[in-house]
């Protein structure tokens, strides 16, 4: 999903999901447009200078195109946080004019459809729609979009005529709509909430733990050992699990996932299908394991 700006033609937010378009790509979508573009980058494993993304902010009211995910559930969550300007019908490219024609256009062939299987995995492919995002800014032609004291002052300050530049241009004159929103506001707002076990190790999803030197200090893993079934609640993004929020009286920490053993940052990129996937994986290793233990005690 992609959130494009009707004034400078900037794309100023985008989300993913897996298997189709879902509520997800529209949550994931809003929250990197409210979330600082570094920390977009740390998320998902993009260098921070391949990231040259300036846009940020929620808008004041939005036009959805209600695809598949635009339905009224995922509307009336969002209106908790800004008014649903207009939800248009699909099919109908004109009705949302200013956003249809920023899509890429491809070429139609003539015959039997082809598909053409990607060598990329899903986090690869999520990393080059972020930085094809951020690039559109600095690489489009808005000329049409500027006034005649744009286009004097775009000359004056010897500026070019793209999104990113007209954005700088507008906010530096107090000329944008864009409301800020901290960064625990937008998790709160955004990711999926879920209530998870906790552990001597951390906090727990799938079969990964999760901890951090902040959360330590709040004193909640105190509670382990006294509390059967411990919980808590937290706040998760599907296509990125090396990060959580868990939320301890009232205030929101972050926790990055632990490795027994030093391990890369792409290790840590994995989507939550893919997390749950290797957790029945391992529950199969661990049975297998047990059986070969098994036989090796009664060789000897």
């Amino acid at each position: 999903a992609e959130a494009v700006c009707v004034t400078t033609g900037a794309v100023v937010g985008v989300g993913f999901s897996l298997g189709s378009e879902k509520s997800e790509a529209y949550r994931s979508m809003l929250f990197c447009m409210a979330a600082p573009k570094d920390y977009i980058a740390r998320l998902y494993g993009v260098p921070p200078e391949k990231l040259n993304w300036i846009m940020q902010g929620i808008c004041a009211a939005f036009t959805s195109d209600r695809g598949p995910a635009g339905h009224r559930k995922l509307a009336e969550r969002l209106e908790q946080q800004f008014p649903v300007k207009t939800i248009k019908p699909s099919y109908d490219g004109q009705a949302k004019a200013p956003v249809e024609s920023t899509h890429p256009r491809d070429t139609k062939l003539e015959g039997a459809p082809s598909y053409v299987v990607s060598e990329l995995n899903v986090i690869q492919m999520v990393k080059r729609e972020l930085m094809r995002a951020a690039s559109r800014n600095h690489t489009k032609d808005i000329s049409r979009r500027l006034s005649d004291q744009a286009i004097a002052d775009f000359a004056r300050e010897r500026r070019v005529a793209t999104p990113h530049h007209y954005w700088d241009y507008l906010t530096r004159r107090l000329r944008t709509s864009a409301r800020p929103m901290t960064l625990e506001q937008a998790v709160r707002s955004f990711w999926t909430p879920a209530s998870l076990p906790v552990d001597r190790d951390g906090v727990k999803l799938g079969h990964r733990h999760y901890t951090s030197t902040a959360f330590k200090a709040t004193g909640f893993m105190k509670q382990v050992g006294r509390t059967p079934d411990l919980e808590i609640s937290a706040f998760t993004l599907s296509l990125v699990v090396r990060t959580i929020w868990v939320e301890v009286q009232g205030q929101l920490h972050e926790l990055e996932a632990t490795q027994r053993i030093r391990v890369g940052d792409e290790d840590r990129l994995v989507t939550l299908s893919e997390l749950e996937a290797t957790a029945d994986l391992l529950a199969t290793l661990r049975s297998q394991t047990r059986t070969a233990i098994g036989a090796a005690t009664n060789r000897v």
